[in-house]
């Protein structure tokens, strides 16, 4: 999951890695007054002052998701953010996923769940085997009587050739 820029390993005093902590990494003063917030928005307020080892998949997804909301990014790109979750937290996930596009955001997902790519994407950019066979709305990209991952595997092989 993206968003917040690690910063690069301290490098000495004036090293490569002294500007670029400054430049990319959110102010304190501006991230400390967001947590409680965040924690909230992603179900995690109850859990604040919890050693995150006890967290399960679904909540440490929750946790990974506030982290990459703490700078406010205008982009998020997010691998698997499924991953872990109940069917509780997938539905939760994915109506935040359309809010976040709502307010402005572009919200980049990767996922091998194309049952849920179908009803939470708009917009498919599929890349299969090094190339960009479908850049496309997803209501124009599934054929009629065919499942997205029908779709999808039919455009992956025609790729092939």
């Amino acid at each position: 999951m993206l968003g917040v820029e690690p910063a690069l390993p301290y490098r000495g005093a004036g090293g490569p890695g002294r500007h670029h902590d400054r430049q990319h990494q959110p102010s304190w003063s501006k991230v400390w007054p967001r947590i409680g917030g965040l924690l909230e928005l992603v179900g995690l307020a109850e859990a604040g002052r919890k050693r995150v080892s006890s967290f399960s998949l679904g909540m440490k997804q929750r946790l990974g998701l506030a982290a990459a909301l703490l700078g406010e990014p205008e982009v998020l790109l997010l691998d698997e953010p499924l991953n872990g979750l109940d069917p509780e937290g997938i539905r939760w996930m994915r109506g935040l996923l359309k809010s976040l596009a709502a307010e402005g955001r572009t919200v980049l997902v990767s996922s091998h769940l194309m049952h849920e790519m179908a009803v939470t994407a708009d917009h498919l950019i599929v890349i299969g085997r090094g190339r960009l066979p479908a850049d496309t709305e997803v209501t124009q990209f599934v054929r009629p009587g065919m499942s997205l991952e029908d779709t999808f595997m039919n455009v992956i092989e025609g790729s092939a050739s």
